[in-house]
């Protein structure tokens, strides 16, 4: 794999990571709110969430998690 074609992954990884973080961000919300009373939705979470703690909450802990993913990526790539 050369070097230009490992860099347009990762970026790619990274943007589709960045995406759909939020709804990871949400998705464990509602995992610890299990044993509430009402069944929460992924929309009333977020929408709670957001506006009682403001949209950065929905990349609550994206730098340690990228870290991560990009040294697994990593270690990946220098095996192959």
């Amino acid at each position: 794999m050369d070097r230009k074609l490992h860099l347009d992954s990762c970026s790619r990884f990274r943007l589709t990571f960045e995406a759909t973080f939020p709804i990871d961000v949400f998705k464990t919300r509602m995992q610890a709110a299990n044993g509430s009373e009402k069944p929460l939705s992924l929309y009333r979470v977020a929408t709670q969430a957001v506006r009682h703690e403001g949209w950065k909450v929905m990349f609550a802990g994206l730098g340690p998690t990228l870290i991560r993913q990009v040294s697994l990526y990593r270690c990946l790539y220098t095996l192959r």
